[in-house]
């Protein structure tokens, strides 16, 4: 059954156009049903709804993308000339290849991220949790997910961090190789500083400390990543204490300069600090890399560094085509078997049908009184008759319409099988 993958995303369509065409979690169910009762011949849908994308696969009798849009159009109140200037389209082997994208990270804002996966997962899962999926979409959800996961452990794509605040959280590893021991200081409260509590936090961080010059701010983060609060006027003469410092602040001028960290240093007996500025002016003073127990990257470091891992997976995504392919191709013939599979069913249990028939006449007519023998031969006669009734027609049909080269396959077909 054809497949469609009908959608918009970061690249097709603004903030606020995905953010009127997004669904709630808990509002997909009803989605789901709602698209497969309003639009004809649509037998199976899953719905993908994230910040940076909503779409519909689905597998239907017939085309139908235009019900499918205007279902989409009337559900979200959007107008259908909107959603025709904003959404894409992909049919059949095009769409299997299109979610394969999805799920390995490759149709992704930040190229090869993860995050992505487990939604592709939860959006199929919920769908077969709804009813909505059957053997078609099954197999674009098998497919999918095995080539993802074949893409992410054999290429680079998700090895090199490519977010600012990431990179920066990798870096400790340069210089620590037990995290849990570290002590950290996070100065600020903003979106960065927030990221960064979570990276460290999930890279196995215990001791984490946040300072802000609004102190309610830095409780709040605090509470949430279960880390200490540093009052800010104690900053300066407090930070020996920490083996990592990374700030983000909205300050127009320096917090830390030089003076700072060389105190810093002699308390802690020179042992290495890192110490990075992701701020715009920057928030410690570029006088403190002259210190030379003091590795201090800024904003533009990191920026670099992003930029070249940004690159290697761009290389890692074009390694990437070739198992893209081999995904389509496996989608392709698991199709087309699933398809012979399901003749073959139909046939055995006619042909089971057809001979528990004529077995059930005969042994009638053997009470009845007629000749045993007569009656087996007959049996044996009519059983041939129709169990060789299709396939010799199906033979003729060949016979005028392919090449001698087919028949004469199809001849060392039969050949082997009475070998």
């Amino acid at each position: 059954m054809p497949i469609l993958a009908y959608g918009l995303n970061h690249r097709t369509a603004d903030v606020d156009l995905r953010g009127q065409l997004a669904f709630a979690a808990n509002d997909i169910p009803r989605a789901l049903h709602s698209l497969r009762d309003s639009v004809s011949g649509l037998s199976e849908v899953a719905i993908l709804s994230t910040c940076n994308r909503t779409e519909i696969h689905c597998a239907m009798e017939n085309d139908s993308t235009a019900a499918v849009a205007a279902w989409l159009a009337k559900d979200r109140k959007c107008s259908e000339q909107v959603l025709r200037n904003n959404t894409y389209t992909f049919h059949k082997l095009d769409a299997v290849r299109h979610a394969i994208e999805i799920a390995a990270g490759l149709d992704s804002q930040v190229l090869g991220e993860s995050q992505i996966f487990g939604q592709f997962k939860d959006a199929y899962a919920l769908a077969r949790t709804e009813g909505c999926l059957g053997k078609d979409l099954q197999l674009v959800e098998n497919v999918a997910i095995q080539t993802a996961k074949k893409i992410r452990t054999q290429t680079e794509i998700g090895h090199n961090p490519v977010s600012v605040s990431y990179a920066a959280v990798k870096m400790i590893h340069q210089l620590f190789t037990d995290l849990s021991d570290i002590h950290v200081l996070l100065i600020g409260a903003g979106k960065n500083i927030q990221l960064l509590a979570e990276h460290v936090v999930a890279r196995g961080v215990q001791k984490l400390t946040i300072t802000n010059r609004t102190a309610e701010r830095a409780e709040v983060l605090a509470r949430q990543y279960n880390a200490h609060v540093l009052p800010f006027e104690h900053l300066a003469t407090s930070l020996g204490k920490y083996d990592v410092v990374m700030s983000s602040t909205a300050s127009i001028e320096p917090l830390l300069g030089k003076d700072a960290f060389t105190s810093a240093i002699q308390f802690r007996r020179r042992k290495a600090m890192l110490v990075v500025d992701i701020a715009i002016p920057r928030d410690i003073h570029p006088e403190v890399e002259e210190l030379k127990d003091v590795y201090l990257y800024t904003v533009d470091d990191i920026t670099g560094i992003v930029e070249q891992n940004l690159l290697k997976r761009q290389v890692a995504a074009r390694q990437a085509n070739n198992l893209l392919d081999e995904g389509v191709a496996h989608f392709q013939k698991e199709s087309k078997l699933r398809r012979v599979n399901s003749l073959l069913r139909d046939f055995h249990y006619e042909n089971e049908q057809t001979r528990a028939d004529l077995l059930n006449t005969a042994l009638q007519k053997i009470k009845a009184g007629d000749d045993a023998e007569e009656v087996m031969t007959r049996l044996t006669k009519e059983l041939t008759n129709q169990l060789s009734h299709k396939p010799t027609m199906l033979i003729r049909h060949l016979g005028y319409n392919h090449t001698i080269q087919r028949i004469n396959e199809i001849k060392d077909l039969f050949e082997q099988g009475s070998n």
